[in-house]
């Protein structure tokens, strides 16, 4: 008897066109996954400071073992939630300025583009996180950690951009690169999002925006 086509019995059991099993890894991130969604409905909802896990758990049909197995807390959710958006958003801007650079676009252009995605971002689907984050980092130390290390990675993004305009001659050298590029970063998202949720019909557009600062700086020479 050859014993290699002696077959074991879990799988003599199977038959063709029989569907596996979800693996139990796939499932606990489709699980994982759908909490941190219903979170941001939540959030979005209710405000951080009031959503509760309560809230989250009954907003995911999940189990409280279930919830509680991912996140221990709202706070941990919280972390994911900016993980996710402030990890797409410094992708984005990279790309942004890569593009920039492949095709020669100008400093001008190249703002328009990016407070055009703050814009997005700004009005866009779970619109208000970001004020709702800012808020909520203010008396949160970890949440502030965790949104102080995506922004300085823009920030350097921003650097990096721009002391590769001094070199090719569009910005002046006598421009402290790290200097200015912490103003661009205030000026493309705290700045314009405020001016464009609160000003109502007097708010401006992305390119109005960049337009406006550009000739209202070179006026103060």
């Amino acid at each position: 008897m050859n014993l290699k086509n002696i077959k074991k019995p879990s799988e003599a059991s199977k038959t063709k066109g029989q569907v596996s099993p979800v693996p139990k890894s796939a499932k606990a991130a489709a699980n994982k996954a759908s909490i941190v969604m219903a979170a941001r409905k939540c959030f979005e909802a209710k405000g951080l400071f009031d959503a509760s896990m309560d809230d989250i758990q009954a907003a995911a049909n999940t189990s409280r073992g279930s919830l509680y197995y991912h996140f221990k807390s709202k706070e941990e959710i919280l972390q994911t939630v900016i993980d996710e958006n402030l990890g797409a958003l410094v992708i984005r801007i990279n790309q942004i300025i890569q593009e920039a650079a492949e095709n020669n676009r100008s400093f001008e252009q190249i703002m328009i583009e990016l407070v055009s995605l703050t814009e997005r971002i700004t009005f866009g689907p779970g619109k208000g996180m970001a004020f709702h984050c800012w808020s909520y980092s203010m008396v949160n130390e970890e949440i502030c950690t965790i949104m102080m290390k995506y922004f300085a990675l823009i920030r350097q993004a921003l650097e990096k951009e721009i002391k590769a305009l001094q070199k090719l001659g569009r910005l002046p050298k006598t421009i402290k690169a790290s200097e200015a590029a912490s103003l661009l970063f205030g000026l493309m998202i705290s700045g314009f999002s405020v001016q464009r949720n609160f000003l109502g019909n007097k708010s401006i557009d992305p390119k109005t925006y960049i337009k406006t600062i550009i000739s209202v700086f070179g006026a103060l020479k």
